[in-house]
């Protein structure tokens, strides 16, 4: 799908939007300002941005971890002053400044983050059921990484999804690391998007470094959901250009 000027605009302002305030964090944490560990982004950060950028508001949305959400949720509109606090202990965080991990902000389709890699699928399936059953065309989006397709869970949602034609867009942000696991030792076949044929499920493989193509991709991909014809799995093929996660 061909994108508009002004969503170009949009998505080029959250990509450096994201950028600043992921390299924001990993000073701070290295300076000791803030209390706890950090899963840096820094050449991550187009797939994130893209989903964000193109769902609505009141659609749902389970953001990967890598950055603390910071490119999915600030692009789907997330008040920056909250997302900071929560990260720095202030009780003005969305869940009071607990820990970093804590996410909250249903007005924005957000209800929550677990550290278990791959444990957002099945709450997935309950959004997407819930999108499909009460008519206000919402989508459900699960971003998540390439070590999160190992679980079994992921195969189940995607099932499910298939059978029930349920309006979620599956993202894999494909980095090529699932932590210290290179996708070569972890995965029989170099796409990941090619499990979608076991499920018959359409899929799409992108340019995770160019926000543009993941836009038009996830686009394509949320049209479809709207319409009703069931789920996608979208691979966009990015880099990790620094550690897994970096703490004080």
């Amino acid at each position: 799908m061909a994108l508009s000027k002004k969503l170009m605009v949009e998505l080029f302002t959250n990509l450096v939007r994201s950028h600043h305030f992921d390299q924001l964090f990993a000073r701070r944490l290295t300076r000791g300002e803030l209390i706890g560990f950090y899963h840096p982004a820094a050449g991550h950060y187009a797939p994130g941005v893209a989903a964000g950028t193109v769902l609505n508001q009141d659609d749902y949305m389970w953001p990967h971890h890598r950055a603390h959400a910071v490119p999915h949720m600030l692009s789907k509109g997330v008040p920056v002053e909250q997302f900071l606090a929560e990260h720095t202990g202030k009780d003005t965080g969305c869940c009071k400044g607990r820990t970093s991990w804590h996410w909250s902000f249903p007005e924005y389709g957000i209800f929550g983050m677990t550290g278990f890699i791959g444990g957002g699928f099945p709450q997935m399936v309950g959004y997407g059921w819930a999108a499909q059953r009460n008519g206000r065309k919402q989508v459900a989006m699960s971003c998540t990484g390439d070590g999160s397709f190992n679980n079994g869970r992921a195969h189940e949602a995607m099932l499910m999804a298939a059978n029930w034609k349920l309006p979620i867009v599956f993202l894999c942000e494909n980095n090529g690391w699932a932590i210290h696991a290179r996708i070569e030792d972890m995965h029989p076949t170099e796409d990941i998007a090619s499990l979608a044929l076991g499920f018959d499920m359409p899929s799409a493989i992108v340019d995770g470094q160019d926000v543009f193509a993941c836009a038009e991709a996830l686009q394509e991909a949320v049209k479809r959901a709207r319409q009703g014809k069931g789920p996608t799995l979208v691979e966009a093929k990015t880099l990790r250009w620094r550690e897994h996660d970096i703490g004080t």
